[in-house]
């Protein structure tokens, strides 16, 4: 909610907790890498979450609706920077979305999925980088769920192939286009290499 660095008493107050309380919380989440330290001094430290795209996400969709200040920087973005510069800005939040939610717990690689599902529309054309973060939440997540979390997202034909390569995982017969099936073929390849590689890697 704060949307800025804040002071553990900020925080505190928002989360109806006790300073102390609140600052070990926050140095447990610091920790973890979910949140920053911003500036401030030693004595007064200023923290900040760590996951921006989420952030952004969560000011979005609360139930009081979008926060004013979102809504205005987006607006002043939309009208300052150019489509292209727009189109990368947008595939260096998902690509950082990607790689920060294969480091914490499923619940958050949810929520991600699902922040990148939702701008990912907005994005024209469609980044690798967002396709490459999606088949590794894939993974961590598992074909059911992530073809779920794509089939309810405005996404949905967009990813087609991704789905499709999802469904193949799960031992169903999807009926689709021939072009889409080929396409699919390349990305459960992909999927098969990312696993592998995740394997190698636990060993």
């Amino acid at each position: 909610d704060l949307w800025k660095p804040a002071l553990t008493k900020e925080i505190a107050d928002r989360a109806r907790l006790d300073t102390s309380k609140c600052s070990a919380q926050l140095a447990r989440l610091v920790e973890r890498g979910a949140v920053q330290i911003a500036g401030g001094t030693v004595r007064r430290k200023q923290y900040y979450l760590s996951e921006r795209l989420y952030n952004v996400y969560y000011l979005l969709r609360r139930n009081r609706g979008p926060d004013r200040l979102i809504e205005a920087l987006i607006r002043f973005m939309a009208s300052y920077y150019s489509p292209p510069e727009l189109k990368d800005i947008g595939a260096r939040m998902v690509r950082g979305a990607g790689n920060f939610g294969l480091e914490i717990r499923s619940l958050h690689k949810v929520t991600d999925a699902e922040a990148m599902l939702t701008i990912l529309p907005k994005l024209d054309p469609l980044p690798r980088e967002s396709v490459d973060a999606l088949m590794e939440f894939s993974i961590g997540l598992g074909p059911k769920r992530m073809r779920e979390l794509i089939q309810a997202s405005p996404t949905a034909d967009m990813l087609l192939p991704l789905t499709t390569a999802l469904e193949w995982e799960l031992g169903l017969e999807p009926r689709v286009a021939r072009e889409v099936e080929e396409v699919a073929r390349d990305v459960r390849r992909d999927l098969a290499k990312l696993k592998e590689a995740r394997t190698d890697g636990a060993v």
